[in-house]
């Protein structure tokens, strides 16, 4: 098998009939230092792929999970594909895109383990999680104030549920455009309220658990939702307060903004 690269891309060509991850992974790293979110493996001119074979993309995603990036395979033959199918734990958890340009969005917009930003993911944090149908504004607003006052960190997080009959690191465009969208809403509040946050994307299973967890590996002081008044009887927004007053290791601060004509007092 030869194998090379081109930008964010390792490229494999011939046969595939033992585990390579070892002849790839040295490759891997040095296109991590420079496509931090993720890369891609195209495997187009692979001619033929054995069942052993096939775990070298499973070692791949596994050790690049490991560095809090993402892997995703792309241009897979028909024969490669009927391979990794049938092999237990392959085909189940990588991710496959449709295209190049799919893959790449997906990298570029889809949430990772690791922060977005060039900072790290910082501890000690205030975190704002970004919650659709939630006033990400005012729950900016109060962060920059909690975090001026201790000196802490603000962190903006896009939850990303993932089905779990999908890999965790699937493409999704849409969730991967709203949670994009959330984020850019987060930068215009943290512009004008002079805050430079932490972004972050999350992949998780389940939305109360991906954030019990992300309060948790970050340490954060505090988690801030902010709720419209229109929609405090929300039963989504209802459940998420009780699951952070009953079960958050930290202090939990739920914000209302005064009424407007456009979110006015309920009743």
């Amino acid at each position: 098998m030869v194998v090379h690269s081109h930008e964010d891309m390792i490229l494999l060509r011939g046969t595939l009939i033992k585990n390579e991850w070892l002849t790839v992974k040295a490759l891997a790293r040095l296109l991590l230092q420079q496509y931090r979110q993720g890369i891609l493996i195209d495997c187009s001119a692979l001619t033929e792929v054995s069942e052993q074979g096939s775990k070298t993309f499973l070692d791949a995603m596994r050790d690049i999970q490991k560095e809090g990036a993402r892997i995703i395979m792309v241009n897979l033959p028909d024969s490669v594909y009927e391979v990794v199918k049938t092999v237990p734990g392959v085909r189940s958890q990588l991710p496959i895109a449709k295209s190049v340009e799919e893959a790449r969005l997906s990298l570029r917009t889809g949430g990772t383990g690791a922060s977005e930003s060039n900072r790290k993911l910082s501890h000690k944090t205030i975190l704002v999680p970004l919650i659709p149908g939630c006033d990400i504004a005012y729950a900016i607003r109060m962060a920059g104030r909690i975090g001026r006052d201790l000196n802490r960190t603000v962190t903006t997080a896009a939850i990303l549920v993932v089905a779990r009959n999908l890999p965790i690191g699937a493409p999704m465009s849409e969730l991967e455009s709203q949670s994009n969208e959330l984020l850019e809403e987060a930068d215009a509040a943290a512009k004008i309220n002079k805050i430079v946050p932490v972004r972050h994307s999350e992949r998780v299973r389940d939305a109360d658990e991906g954030l019990l967890q992300l309060i948790k590996s970050t340490s954060a002081t505090h988690v801030i939702v902010a709720i419209y008044p229109d929609r405090i009887t929300d039963e989504k927004t209802t459940s998420l307060i009780d699951m952070l007053m009953r079960r958050a290791p930290c202090n939990v601060v739920i914000g209302r903004e005064e009424p407007t004509q456009q979110h006015p007092l309920l009743g």
